[in-house]
């Protein structure tokens, strides 16, 4: 862009020069040669005003990119924190579910000591039930303690 910039100027110079020197040259030439100059400055002209539009949209498109990088960055940065949200929920929901298979093994475990425990019980009553009478002994095991 700058490089582009400073052969515009280097051309206009060059033209201004030239035109200067046309202007001199033009008073001694004759008619003809005065009209064919002008041309060539006319040419140079144009050529000078393309070159001058030529950068203007160059710069209007550097300006349009940079509009879409900035979005482009924006975009990308809520993408990021999108997966890092993601992320994080994404750890959090293991630890859930780990913490609910360690629940859930500790309920199967309450279920085999109920079981045990109820078995037990049984066998207490049934040692300490008197065989002959029926009575339940356990009472007064428990006065003893």
């Amino acid at each position: 862009m700058h490089e582009m910039n400073a052969k515009i100027r280097q051309f206009q110079q060059m033209v201004s020069l030239e035109l200067v020197e046309d202007n001199h040259s033009g008073l001694q030439s004759t008619e003809g040669q005065h009209v064919g100059d002008k041309s060539k400055t006319m040419e140079s002209e144009g050529i000078l005003k393309d070159l001058v539009d030529k950068v203007s949209n160059i710069d209007a498109e550097v300006h349009h990119l940079e509009g879409e990088y900035r979005k482009d960055l924006l975009d990308h940065d809520k993408v990021r924190q999108e997966l890092a949200d993601v992320q994080a929920n994404r750890a959090l929901m293991e630890a859930v579910m780990g913490e609910m298979k360690q629940c859930q093994k500790l309920g199967e475990r309450v279920a085999e000591l109920e079981k045990v425990q109820a078995s037990l019980a049984e066998e207490l009553q049934r040692r300490y039930t008197c065989p002959g009478c029926g009575v339940n002994n356990v009472t007064g095991l428990e006065e003893v303690n």
